[in-house]
């Protein structure tokens, strides 16, 4: 009896599940890539909750805070968090130069008591890092970095490669309007 009694204290009868991105940098808040994919809150109590609030925040500060207040979720009922779009902080993801950890802390509040709490870590990884092939593979471009000093010494390098063969130094591109001029540019590279 005093085993089962130890296990029962174990299962939660109320309980959150978050799903989230686990590698998160300025190129998803760029693209407004959702950083939470899913939530639930399950009640396996025995009575419903009505009038509670499920919120989330960050540690660091990378995300602005959000809560979603809840009307009733009724006895062994799964509620599933249709929108859960969070905002994320772009000046300081920008300002991030090498990976940090972080935390998710979501929490399920009836007035002032805690109903249950979830802390998922994540990675913050700087602009220029890339989270990985699992998360959005199409925003690799977002990485491309037009101002970055070796661009502009390609460019240079190219601009002074077409003087040099006689032709306008110019890289106006699709601006000419002319496939012939876009075909010279592309053939200048170094």
């Amino acid at each position: 009896m005093d085993q089962i009694s130890k296990l029962s204290l174990k299962i939660k009868i109320i309980q959150i599940k978050a799903s989230v991105i686990t590698n998160i940098n300025l190129a998803l808040q760029q693209n407004a890539f959702p950083v939470i994919t899913d939530i639930e809150i399950e009640n396996s109590s025995e009575k419903d909750l009505s009038n509670i609030e499920l919120s989330v925040t960050s540690s660091p500060d990378f995300l602005i805070d959000r809560i979603w207040p809840i009307q009733k979720i009724r006895t062994d009922e799964t509620l599933i968090v249709e929108d859960c779009h969070v905002e994320l902080k772009a000046d300081f993801l920008r300002a991030i130069k090498e990976s940090l950890k972080g935390e998710l802390l979501f929490v399920l509040k009836d007035g002032d008591k805690i109903l249950d709490e979830v802390k998922i870590p994540v990675q913050l990884l700087s602009k220029d890092a890339w989270g990985g092939i699992n998360v959005l593979p199409e925003i690799v471009a977002a990485y491309i970095q037009p101002n970055d000093a070796a661009v502009q010494g390609v460019l240079r390098n190219a601009s002074k490669k077409l003087e040099a063969s006689g032709h306008s130094g110019a890289l106006d591109g699709y601006q000419s309007k002319s496939p012939k001029r876009i075909a010279l540019l592309a053939s200048a590279h170094p």
